[in-house]
């Protein structure tokens, strides 16, 4: 079918990816994929088909790496659209028995396939584990630590230092009587590349990604505070200004939708309240 390389994105940054499918048999798909960073490498067997005009590609076995212990690592789900040799999407976790994280994919059609089956003698790739338990705060992102050996992330995800003084717009406030909550967030109407970070009580969530239509995940709580102010900072205004989205709360028994805009001179914000721990 062909080979793909870019990047795999989550709240941790972005890693390089390798996708090689073969000819399919009996409409399934064949192939390896590869991660790759400064300090880690990870090759692994991989399944494909095709579901509803999508391409559904699932790590099924870990062939190489060189990480010591081959079980601790986290095999990938990626569901995909392809365009214009363009391969993009969602990566999720299949089997969460580290704590992983998922995030988004960005791959573009190698012209001339000779992406090999192995990375020799190379440290370069990310190690898709975390052993002990993660410091994000319940997300559903996969985090890949660059390092061969086990180590401990941040305590709270990565604070912005870069983004310029806006004005904050806040779009609503929510309140909800639960002490954790699924969030959502998606592009509210034409695709059109709008690009942005979400930022959580001044901590990065997700840094410079594109909004599609296939949610970025995350969840908060209230073990830590139980107030939660997302700012959605436009990185860009996408083909048709302003960069809009929409935010869906996901509780125990309803879904909450709030459309948000940005723009270079003004942030959406929408605050959330969950149940107070007495």
């Amino acid at each position: 079918m062909g080979e793909w390389a870019g990047k795999l994105m989550d709240s941790s940054g972005e890693f390089e990816y390798k996708l090689k499918l073969d000819q399919e048999e009996s409409g399934v798909y064949t192939g390896v994929s590869t991660s790759l960073n400064d300090n880690f490498y990870c090759e692994s067997k991989v399944m494909a088909v095709k579901e509803n005009g999508r391409l559904i590609v699932s790590e099924i076995e870990v062939l190489n790496s060189n990480y010591p212990n081959k079980q601790e690592l986290c095999l990938l789900k990626l569901e995909l659209a392809l365009a214009d040799s363009k391969l993009t999407g969602n990566f999720t976790p299949l089997s969460n028995i580290s704590n992983c994280l998922s995030g988004i994919v960005s791959l573009d059609k190698i012209a001339s396939p000779r992406v090999k089956s192995q990375v020799i003698n190379s440290q370069r790739a990310i190690k898709r584990v975390i052993p002990s338990t993660p410091k994000f705060e319940n997300s559903t992102v996969n985090e890949k630590p660059a390092t061969a050996s086990p180590i401990l992330i941040n305590e709270s995800p990565t604070t912005r230092t870069d983004t310029v003084a806006r004005i904050e717009n806040k779009v609503r406030v929510i309140e909800i009587n639960e002490d954790e909550v699924e969030l959502s967030i998606l592009d509210n109407m034409e695709i059109d590349g709008d690009m942005i970070t979400l930022i959580n009580n001044d901590n990065v969530i997700f840094r410079k990604v594109t909004l599609t239509k296939i949610p970025l995940t995350y969840k908060i709580n209230n073990s830590r505070t139980s107030v939660h102010v997302l700012k959605f900072y436009a990185e860009n205004l996408g083909a048709t200004p302003p960069n809009t989205g929409v935010l869906i709360v996901k509780t125990r028994n309803s879904l909450i939708k709030t459309a948000f805009s940005s723009d270079l001179n003004q942030t959406a914000t929408i605050q959330i309240n969950l149940r107070k721990v007495l």
